[in-house]
């Protein structure tokens, strides 16, 4: 029997544009896991959205290095646009569960084969992570993964919502049953950059529960982002999602629990493009800050938290942010804390997906 007569168990998909240096590595993690044995129970696909680049030729040398993989390589006539790409993935795949893996992610030695493991030791749960941490240089850095507990399965959807929070916006966030979104059209959410989120919310509706795994399998790249309206993106679209999360059935309980946890990642994104100025290309002046604080108080209007903490904060002018984060740092230091790393706030930002640009993967 072929392998293309048997309906695998997983797929990996890597869907990707114009980045051949990066995919290369990306393609190597993940095909040098698969074995023989594996052949009839994963598949890799390759979604290239209309690349310009050496990507078609990284691909035809991956299928050389790695004969035993089973690769399928879908290249776009035509640019589609990354949400578009990303959404598309349960409809090229044909495994059972589908796992995206961002094309400038590592999958970690082991990934493959436990991913395996757990949809036959825990069958019948609606998704399964392997958890991520992130890494600078190389992805063999040591650092804490976002997940940091024993492993576990969350039952319900309210129960798994709020923990996987800001993670939910990242496409390798966990493996999905593919049937729970089959035929789905997400067309309303392109170009918001959280296409995919929604995408995932309906594959963790039926709260047959998601497993998380405590040890990290997926390396993920940091401060690889750029092009778009952080605040946009991740307040007024977060908000979108969340709306539309309540409307297909979590609580608003669960919802607003939810919401309430991811304001520490916004405080510390706004500590650390007020100190930097910058993320990538997003700027926070003054005259922008404003912007943001119209969205944030449009989304986060109802929380006090956010108006008397994240509010203040993004609208002091950056002449007087210095020496105000340096009086924290202090305070921070005399109470025995010390501050978070830089990139505890990037630890969820999707990758560069500006739009309709020619930039777009």
């Amino acid at each position: 029997m072929t392998p293309e007569a048997v309906t695998p168990i997983a797929s990996i998909c890597v869907p990707t544009y114009n980045r051949a240096s990066l995919l290369r590595q990306s393609l190597h993690s993940v095909l040098s896991q698969i074995t023989p044995a594996m052949r009839e129970t994963v598949e890799v696909v390759i979604l290239d959205n209309a690349s310009p680049d050496d990507t078609p030729a990284v691909v035809a040398q991956a299928q050389a290095d790695f004969p035993d993989a089973p690769v399928r390589y879908v290249r776009r006539p035509q640019n589609i646009g990354c949400d578009a790409n990303f959404c598309d993935t349960p409809n090229q795949a044909r495994g059972e569960f589908v796992y995206m893996v961002s094309d400038d992610d590592i999958l970690l030695p082991g990934g493959v084969a436990r991913l395996l493991e757990l949809i036959e030791e825990h069958p019948g749960l609606d998704a399964y992570s392997l958890n991520v941490r992130e890494f600078w240089d190389s992805p063999d850095e040591d650092s804490a993964p976002f997940f940091n507990k024993p492993d576990h399965i969350l039952r319900g959807r309210d129960e798994i919502l709020p923990p996987l929070n800001a993670l939910l916006i990242f496409i390798s966030c966990f493996a999905f049953r593919r049937e729970n979104v089959l035929g789905r059209d997400y067309a309303a959410y392109y170009n918001t950059n959280v296409a995919q989120a929604y995408m995932f919310l309906d594959a963790l509706a039926p709260g047959r529960g998601l497993y998380v795994s405590q040890r990290p399998y997926l390396a993920r790249r940091a401060d690889n982002h750029q092009g778009y309206d952080f605040f946009r993106v991740f307040v007024t679209n977060w908000a979108a999602l969340m709306r539309h999360a309540q409307r297909i059935g979590y609580s608003r309980q669960a919802v607003r629990r939810t919401m309430e946890i991811y304001l520490g990642f916004l405080l510390d994104s706004i500590v650390l493009f007020k100190s930097r100025g910058t993320m990538g290309q997003i700027g926070l002046s003054d005259r922008q800050a404003v912007g943001a604080a119209v969205r944030l108080v449009r989304a986060y209007g109802w929380n006090k938290a956010a108006m008397t903490t994240l509010l203040p904060r993004l609208l002091m002018p950056r002449a007087l942010y210095a020496p105000f984060k340096a009086v924290g740092l202090w305070v921070q230091a005399r109470r025995g804390r010390t501050a978070a790393p830089e990139s505890a706030a990037l630890r969820a930002l999707p990758e560069r997906r500006p739009g309709a640009t020619p930039e777009q993967r």
